[in-house]
């Protein structure tokens, strides 16, 4: 029984990280969409192509420089669900 609930167990968790790694990769796609330069940021400008981003730029650029990493991104947008 020990055993039969540790593999239930095991693919949930796999089920929960493929989840998370097909929401991640979405994610990833939406910002090289949006990163028109493709230097690794977004701008407020390139920002303007995206739905709901404009109106949370300011919140989501943590270190306050003007743009938004792949980091700051992934949290803006995890917020927005």
């Amino acid at each position: 029984m020990k055993k039969i609930m540790g593999v239930v167990v095991g693919m949930a968790l796999l089920g929960l990280f493929s989840a998370q790694s097909f929401a991640d990769n979405d994610v990833e796609k939406i910002f090289l969409e949006l990163d028109a330069n493709g230097d690794g940021y977004l701008t407020l400008d390139e920002a303007e192509a995206h739905e709901d981003l404009p109106d949370n730029f300011e919140d989501a650029d943590d270190n306050e420089d003007g743009r938004l990493d792949r980091n700051e991104f992934m949290k803006a947008e995890v917020s927005d669900e």
